[in-house]
């Protein structure tokens, strides 16, 4: 089972994580903040936990990590030039990028965790079989329950702060998912 990720959820952490981050490479938070502007080029933005064999993909790091601040790659060619990848993005709103974040702590951020899905050119080649299809029901189950935990927790935070227009789309997508199992 996969579940798309809405550009409203993409929104809330990229604000999030500009309000808790800092990058060394002030074009970083201007791709950031591009994609808040426009959601239609947000919409083709897939969060990620590496970028590894992505045809086009852009890697930021900030300031607290000891990853590479920038790398863009487009069809095998990587560059570090920020407006490059700028650029592609306004351009190209049809086609799909991946984006990787390292920060500190990422692997154990919810926040994160909630929107980042796998990615689709990760050579998984390791499982084979019956192997593969249990691993993958065990892993649509445990994203599952973390979803519905997510989203329970961002009603309970809607009906604490009285954001009734929160309550109802956070409850219409709980519904929907629950729906569907």
């Amino acid at each position: 089972m996969v579940f798309k990720i809405s550009t409203r959820d993409k929104q809330e952490f990229i604000k999030w994580f500009l309000k808790k981050y800092e990058f060394s490479i002030r074009e970083n938070k201007w791709i950031l903040e591009m994609l808040l502007k426009q959601p239609d080029v947000l919409e083709q933005v897939n969060f990620v936990k590496s970028v590894e064999n992505c045809p086009r993909s852009i890697k930021m790091s900030t300031t607290c990590s000891n990853q590479t601040e920038f790398v863009f790659t487009k069809n095998q060619m990587v560059t570090i030039d920020q407006h490059k990848a700028y650029h592609d993005l306004r351009l190209n709103t049809k086609t799909p990028i991946y984006l990787e974040l390292n920060y500190y702590n990422q692997e154990k951020c919810p926040n994160y965790g909630f929107i980042a899905i796998d990615n689709p050119f990760e050579d998984r080649s390791f499982l084979i079989g019956k192997d593969k299809y249990i691993v993958n029901q065990n892993l649509d189950e445990i994203a599952l329950k973390k979803t519905i935990e997510l989203l329970n927790d961002k009603i309970n935070l809607a009906i604490d702060q009285n954001k009734d227009e929160d309550f109802y789309y956070y409850s219409e997508k709980l519904k929907a998912i629950k729906s569907q199992i």
